[in-house]
């Protein structure tokens, strides 16, 4: 070697890594003569084949640290939700549901409101002949952290608890300041269950947005005119024209 370990550091140190005169051809005949580049950092414990080198940046800080923790929904399932209830720690007459093992406080019900839920209730109820039952603000069970409280319900004769999915035709919820709840929340909890059919009646822009379950996600659309059927009852209609 035509320099020794010392002058090698040094050469290093000063970033100039001009390796053509460190080996002889004589010494290393199948090493390729490397090239120049320059470098923040590299020890040389041996001669390895030549590779481009390039810069290495530091990563910042704070790629370095974790992601900060959020806290765990403590959920609770309908089991506990009822003892609850058993218990006085929810009141008989309190208006709550529970969604997504959430207890949440239903809002107040206005006079529009519950007028548009008794005028839906006698129009539906009227069309069954003995094929559904209705019911207008009755709990439904989904899963085991869902029990919300939608404003109507048609769903199978005989059933003699609450109803679950697979024994509900249709869900409505009636929405003036609650639209975005359940449009929102709401929704993904009677979709992610397999509820097959979603109205929302939005008195605000008096329309219906229907929701139908196809392939496991909701296909809407939304009519403001004209008359509207539950999908499993084409002949079951609702003229909105005169319900708004």
């Amino acid at each position: 070697m035509s320099m020794n370990l010392g002058q090698l550091q040094k050469r290093i140190e000063g970033r100039d890594l001009i390796t053509d005169n460190l080996l002889s051809d004589s010494m290393a005949p199948s090493i390729p003569k490397l090239q120049h580049y320059r470098c923040t950092h590299l020890a040389f414990l041996h001669w390895i084949p030549a590779i481009p080198c390039r810069t290495v940046e530091k990563p910042p800080m704070e790629s370095l640290l974790t992601e900060p923790i959020k806290p765990a929904v403590r959920k609770f399932s309908v089991d506990e939700y009822y003892r609850m209830a058993e218990t006085g720690i929810l009141r008989p007459k309190e208006r709550v549901e529970l969604l997504d093992g959430q207890i949440l406080c239903m809002a107040p019900i206005g006079d529009n409101h519950q007028d548009l839920v008794d005028t839906l209730s006698e129009i539906l109820g009227d069309q069954r002949k003995n094929r559904y039952r209705v019911r207008a603000g009755g709990p439904i069970r989904i899963e085991h952290f869902n029990e919300p409280q939608p404003d109507i319900v048609l769903y199978k004769r005989g059933v003699k608890k609450h109803p679950t999915p697979g024994e509900i035709y249709l869900v409505v919820e009636v929405s003036d300041t609650t639209l975005a709840y359940d449009s929102g929340d709401k929704l993904r909890a009677y979709e992610q269950g397999g509820i097959k059919e979603y109205w929302i009646v939005d008195l605000v822009r008096k329309a219906v947005h229907i929701h139908r379950l196809k392939e496991g996600r909701y296909q809407v659309t939304t009519q403001r005119h004209g008359k509207i059927s539950p999908e499993h009852f084409p002949d079951v209609t609702v003229d909105l024209d005169e319900l708004f």
